[in-house]
C-alpha cells in the first residue's frame, strides 16, 4: 500500500478519528483464554462477585482493541517509524460485553528529530469511549513517521 500519510501533516491539537468496534461476550472470554485468565475476565459469577456486573475486558484487551483501529486507520497508510513505546495508560471505566468502543487521537506534540533529519516524531493522546461516550481507557504515545521529503 502506498504511503500517504507523513511527519509533516500532523499539527498539535489535530484529531484524528479512528473508528469503532464492538465487543462481544466471545471477544473477552477468547482473549482471556488466551492472554490473561484471570477469573474476572471468564466467570460471570466471579465479575459479578467483584462488583462489576459480569465478566469485563481485560485491560491489555481494551489497548489491543484500540492498536487495532490505529492500525486500520492510521498506520496502514502512515509512512511509520515505530514508535519508543507507550509513556502512560489508563484504564478508567470497564469495557463490558455490547459495549462499541469509539477511537481518537489528538496531536499533543510535533517536533522534527536533529538525530534523524529524515524522521519526526508525534505524540499523541488517543482516548477510547464507550456507547455513552464515557471514557474507558486513554493512553500517551509517541510515533515516529518519515518526513516527506527524505521519502521522496
Amino acid at each position: 500500500m502506498q504511503k500517504t500519510t507523513f511527519f509533516e501533516d500532523f499539527t498539535v491539537g489535530q484529531v484524528i478519528e479512528l473508528g469503532s468496534a464492538p465487543v462481544t461476550d466471545a471477544m473477552i472470554t477468547d482473549f482471556a483464554t488466551e492472554f490473561d485468565p484471570r477469573p474476572v475476565y471468564l466467570d460471570p459469577a466471579v465479575g459479578s462477585e467483584a462488583g462489576l456486573g459480569g465478566i469485563v475486558a481485560s485491560g491489555w484487551h481494551v489497548c489491543a482493541l484500540a492498536m487495532r483501529l490505529v492500525c486500520d486507520r492510521l498506520l496502514s497508510h502512515a509512512a511509520s517509524g515505530g514508535s519508543p513505546g507507550i509513556e502512560r495508560v489508563s484504564w478508567i471505566r470497564p469495557v463490558r460485553p455490547g459495549d462499541h468502543l469509539t477511537a481518537t487521537m489528538e496531536a499533543t506534540s510535533v517536533r522534527a528529530l536533529r538525530s534523524r533529519p529524515d524522521l519526526g516524531i508525534v505524540g499523541f493522546t488517543l482516548t477510547l469511549t464507550n456507547g455513552d461516550d464515557q471514557p474507558v481507557m486513554e493512553w500517551d504515545a509517541p510515533i515516529l513517521f518519515e518526513r516527506r521529503a527524505a521519502a521522496a
